[in-house]
């Protein structure tokens, strides 16, 4: 007999060893044998079963976007409408790909994604013991300009209009219709409204720059890639910009600069990687002072999109927004050009021809060497060092020369590091007490560290004494202490952290008179002097 109520009421099954059953929910199944004499009756032996049923999962039907025309690079959530769960085992699967080749889980309706390219996304519900159910999807692309040429070719030019508000802490960039990214952007937080960034590609120059202390009649010539950008508000503090150049256009850069002849490698300074770049900014319109506008430039040889070379700096604020020409004019139609070429060349960072500026690792000490292919009203250089490659602290003076057309080279021994990343950067202030900065240069410092143990304190001590163990690394310290006859009077073992430890060592049972403590530990043995008196 089958039951599925112990028996209460109406029976499910009987005459049969087993029954087919097609449950709703969880039950518990349970059979005995009865039956007439003269087998006896067996009711009384009851067992049971019972079947967990798992409730299968609610399919998904669509799926909704935080932002339906988000930016390049933006985070954006999807939301799945419809799907439930039903079951502690059972997720949502999410795709780019219709079969779910890959994917991620959520135990949640909602996933994040970032938008680097229009893309498909697929959701469904897996339950692992009853299978997966039908999927939905959605289709996401990002904000694009229209009419834009700009593409493999160096012969055109792109403008970008953001289309979004920049006014957070991230990276926007600026992609074209053919899904080339121009350049990035960070307001850092700032509200800057929307931005237009453009960029000429094709056109090098040469600029005329009349070099006042070097006959430099020839013209400068460029990478070629122009860029301008404006904003709609204008920025109160910093603004991060990045630009980038593909491996192409700097070759085609460095063999425009190798087939220079005459002074122009004296005059605008030579290029033999990517890495002796710089950017300089100036106004398209009322060209302002040379190097205005640039401070941090750093610059890495893949970081950009599709591994090209990245230069990145800050845009000091005046310099966005609304352009205000040398007669007080505001005209929003001047926006600030931005170059990137050969360091010491147009619109240099230092109004002085810097030739080279490196950080070198010595023992206990950064050596930092700087050369001056020519000098014009140079008062002084100041020294900036940044933990962060952001906040720079002024850290010495070097007296500059004046006005020189000749070579002058300087250093600076910056002894007060330790380990971590350093990064340097040369303010040359001249006589009237105009500032400029050069390019950011950075140094990997390691300090070896020891094992090192101080004196004993208090000493002479009575009952008890410490000693502070500087240690490279987590340990043991063993610790023996012996009288000066060679009589051991103390062995014990401390566990060490890595760095500063205080250790206390208890003497109150040890006898009066002059002891030596030995600490031993990975090999290295240091010995300290200790009196204990009543």
């Amino acid at each position: 007999e089958w039951s599925d109520d112990n028996f209460t009421s109406t029976l499910v099954g009987e005459n049969t060893n087993s029954i087919t059953v097609s449950p709703t929910a969880t039950t518990t199944y349970y059979a005995r044998i009865s039956g007439p004499a003269p087998c006896g009756d067996q009711s009384g032996t009851v067992v049971n079963a019972t079947l967990t049923v798992v409730q299968l999962p609610d399919a998904p039907t669509s799926i909704t976007v935080s932002d339906t025309m988000p930016c390049y690079g933006e985070t954006i959530t999807l939301t799945q409408v419809s799907g439930a769960l039903n079951d502690a085992l059972a997720y949502f699967e999410w795709s780019t790909d219709a079969g779910f080749a890959t994917s991620d889980t959520t135990t949640t309706s909602t996933y994040d994604v970032v938008i680097t390219e229009p893309t498909t996304y697929y959701v469904r519900a897996v339950n692992p013991e009853c299978g997966t159910t039908a999927s939905a999807s959605v289709d996401v692309d990002w904000v694009q300009a229209s009419d834009v040429v700009f593409g493999t070719a160096l012969t055109s030019t792109s403008e970008i209009a953001s289309q979004c508000s920049i006014d957070d802490n991230n990276w926007h960039y600026f992609v074209d219709e053919n899904g080339d990214v121009l350049a990035a952007i960070n307001s850092n937080g700032q509200d800057i409204g929307e931005v237009i960034f453009g960029v000429t590609v094709g056109n090098n120059g040469p600029y005329d720059n009349f070099n006042a202390v070097l006959p430099c009649p020839m013209g400068e010539y460029y990478v070629p890639r122009k860029y301008n950008f404006m904003t709609e508000n204008k920025a109160t503090a910093n603004v991060s910009v990045r630009l980038f150049i593909t491996s192409a256009e700097y070759t085609a850069h460095k063999q425009t600069n190798d087939a220079q002849t005459g002074n122009y490698a004296t005059c605008y300074g030579s290029t033999n990687t990517a890495a002796d770049l710089q950017v300089s900014t100036f106004y398209a319109h009322d060209a302002g002072a040379v190097g205005e506008g640039i401070t941090s430039l750093t610059y890495s040889a893949t970081a950009g999109p599709g591994g090209t070379h990245q230069y990145q700096f800050d845009f000091l604020p005046k310099y966005g927004g609304l352009r205000t020409t040398g007669n007080g004019r505001n005209n929003p139609a001047q926006n600030t050009d931005l170059y990137i070429h050969n360091s010491g060349g147009r619109s240099s960072i230092l109004p002085v021809e810097l030739t080279s500026f490196t950080a070198t690792k010595m023992v206990e000490a950064v050596a930092l060497n700087w050369t001056t292919a020519s000098e014009l009203n140079n008062d002084r250089f100041e020294v900036l060092r940044s933990e962060d490659g952001v906040n720079f602290e002024k850290i010495g003076t070097v007296n500059g020369s004046g006005t020189s057309n000749t070579p002058k080279g300087y250093s600076f021994l910056d002894t007060d590091v330790s380990s971590g990343i350093y990064y340097y950067q040369l303010r040359q202030v001249d006589y009237d007490g105009t500032p400029t900065l050069s390019k950011v240069i950075s140094v990997e410092f390691t300090v070896d560290a020891k094992f090192s143990v101080g004196n004993f304190f208090p000493n002479p001590a009575q009952r008890s004494s410490s000693v502070m163990i500087s240690s490279p690394t987590n340990s043991e310290v063993v610790f023996t202490l012996y009288s000066i006859d060679g009589k051991q009077a103390l062995n014990k073992i401390y566990p060490i952290a890595k760095g500063e430890n205080r250790i206390d060592i208890d003497v109150n049972n040890v006898a009066t008179g002059s002891y030596i403590g030995i600490f031993q530990t990975n090999g290295q043995v240091i010995n300290r002097k200790l009196i204990i008196q009543e």
